[in-house]
């Protein structure tokens, strides 16, 4: 859309065209008055349903930029409720609808109403304003105590793709997103876009891969967009300094880190080792009808989750 001047890589064309069969992508955007809001979704079918999700591993799918950065809040609301309304209209022509804000937009109740339900999830958020000596002391004791083993002597480097794809496809939730990992690859092996993408890999003293991340950067945000471990003591506690190695990188690139939060309990009782700001941001379902409504509810379908 002309005039929406996005940076986000979550919203890229290359990216979502990489990443997504282009068939299964559906893009919303509007306009007004200098304002913009934009939605990616990927399409799935269920019972002849037409289900429109956040594509996998995106951490959020709808986004509203205000141009006017002098404007008042109230006025950024006006807005939001003005384009969320025509955003809604584009949306009932499907049976169900889920979608996240970005974790800066708390615009709630002008999209709220029967047929949208919304439920607050969470992200881990650390500033790159803190003080790294800071956060060292205010660390989970046993973490801190992971760090400063150096029983075994882990070394921490780049590595290729290549690398973090054999683990992808031997990882059960990663290898069921529906994510085209070889045409990933052919994405950040353009230059100007491997600024976006940070893969590291931690290495045992006889050079086997213990723990590998991938960082997203998207604006002035580094995200944990993938973590791989194995589940042994040795892999748990390289997966650690990995981990502090990746908040320590994106403060050296000026960002704030982003662990994109988790719903699984062992997951967020991780991250939150690491004394992160726990950040909420509102998600939402659009059920047509009744039908789609019971389908919804149906919590043992995974293509809901």
């Amino acid at each position: 859309m002309e005039g929406f001047n996005d940076k986000s890589i979550f919203f890229n064309d290359d990216w979502i065209n990489k990443l997504y069969d282009p068939e299964d992508i559906i893009s919303i955007q509007k306009e007004y008055k200098g304002s913009y809001l934009k939605a990616i979704f990927q399409k799935k079918k269920y019972f002849g349903l037409t289900i429109l999700t956040a594509p996998d591993l995106c951490p959020y799918n709808v986004q509203i930029v205000h141009t006017d950065k002098s404007q008042s809040d109230y006025i950024s609301f006006k807005k939001d409720a003005e384009l969320l309304q025509h955003f809604k209209s584009e949306i009932t022509k499907y049976s169900i609808v889920k979608w996240k804000y970005h974790w800066t937009n708390y615009s709630v109740s002008p999209i709220v109403d029967h047929k949208v339900q919304c439920r607050w999830a969470q992200t881990s958020i650390i500033s790159r304003d803190t003080s790294i000596s800071e956060l060292y002391q205010n660390l989970y004791f046993k973490t801190r105590n992971s760090l400063q083993n150096n029983d075994i002597k882990f070394s921490i480097r780049r590595i290729d793709f290549s690398m973090f794809y054999e683990l992808a496809k031997q990882n059960e939730y990663y290898n069921k997103a529906k994510i085209n990992f070889d045409r990933f690859q052919e994405f950040f092996s353009i230059d100007s876009h491997s600024n976006y993408f940070f893969p590291f890999g931690i290495f045992d003293e006889d050079n086997r891969l213990q723990s590998c991340v991938v960082l997203i950067r998207d604006g002035s945000t580094m995200y944990l967009w993938m973590n791989i471990a194995e589940i042994d003591q040795r892999s748990r506690n390289a997966n650690r300094k990995l981990i502090w190695h990746s908040i320590n990188f994106a403060f050296d690139q000026k960002c704030d880190f982003n662990f994109d939060g988790s719903n699984q309990f062992f997951l967020d009782k991780v991250f939150r080792t690491y004394n992160p700001k726990i950040i909420p941001y509102p998600t939402f379902v659009y059920t047509k009808n009744y039908f789609g409504r019971v389908i919804q509810s149906l919590k043992s379908n995974v293509f809901l989750n």
